[in-house]
């Protein structure tokens, strides 16, 4: 027998954030039924039960305070400093145009102008952030991992790219009567010519976020198609690791995670996008944790 096409299914986040917030605050479930449900109603009854080291990695009202204020780890806070991928912008004073400096003029120089560089004009890109973590994965590890997306985005915007970015739930036997079919569930949180914003869906890195958001979305994928998640919610896919390739024909780079790893990611990503010409050889990377 023919082994079956992967399955791709697009989650708008503005729709999984809305949802999860209703879900919390008014108890609204799927009909028909998802596995979620169960959830549902506890995350209804008791919006502040839960801790970190619980499963789901905390509370649902956590998880609404970071949906409407950003979630704000240390790492964020450092991203930069995790994936310098373009240089700075340079300036230089002229004769002919630019702005104006008063000061320039004042001091009698003939260069009153600051120009500053333009930055190449490049052609739209797409990033691919695989977003599938095995139940043990440190919430600390995922975090970090999400610092280092937004440095990558942060730079990519830089050299001039214009993003549509796409967090990737890939999964073995996600859903009913599937068998081992891989199913694609992707949460498009930035679209082309528009406006990055990786605060409002940074809750997506916090604590809670694959195991309330994630598999949430999970459940918004099936509901789309008809179908119905399976009740472990999907299995991780071995034989993978963490790593970045840049397909240059089709203008996409994808994010590759280890689904069943518990480490920080950071200095695989770095190698990898060394690798395939995104980040300087000579580049010495801190602000990630050991």
């Amino acid at each position: 027998m023919a082994e079956s096409k992967p399955r791709f299914i697009t989650v708008e986040w503005s729709d999984l954030k809305h949802r999860y917030l209703d879900a919390v605050e008014n108890g609204t479930k799927f009909t028909p039924a998802q596995p979620i449900n169960e959830k549902i109603t506890r995350w209804h009854n008791q919006p502040m039960k839960g801790e970190l080291e619980d499963f789901e990695g905390g509370s649902p009202a956590q998880t609404c305070k970071y949906l409407r204020s950003g979630y704000r780890a240390e790492q964020f806070a450092h991203s930069a400093e995790y994936a310098a991928l373009s240089h700075k912008r340079h300036f230089y004073y002229n004769e002919d145009e630019g702005e104006l400096d008063l000061d320039r003029v004042l001091d009698g120089h003939d260069e009153i102008f600051l120009d500053r560089e333009m930055r190449e004009s490049r052609p739209g890109l797409r990033l691919m952030v695989e977003f599938s973590f095995v139940h043990y994965m440190d919430a600390v590890h995922i975090s970090e991992y999400g610092a280092w997306v937004a440095s990558l985005i942060k730079s990519l915007e830089a050299s001039g790219y214009d993003l549509v970015v796409d967090m990737w739930i890939n999964l073995d036997g996600l859903f009913m009567r599937d068998g081992g079919r891989r199913s694609n569930v992707l949460i498009r949180v930035k679209r082309e010519n528009e406006q990055s914003n990786f605060t409002d869906w940074s809750a997506l890195f916090g604590p809670t976020g694959y195991r309330h958001l994630g598999f949430l979305a999970k459940c918004m994928a099936a509901d789309q198609e008809g179908l119905k998640v399976t009740p472990s919610f999907g299995q991780c896919i071995r034989g993978k690791d963490w790593g970045v390739t840049y397909d240059r024909d089709n203008q996409q780079v994808t994010i590759n995670v280890n689904q069943i790893s518990n480490e920080n990611p950071v200095p695989k990503l770095n190698e990898s996008a060394i690798e395939e010409g995104l980040i300087p050889r000579a580049l010495k990377v801190s602000g990630a944790s050991e």
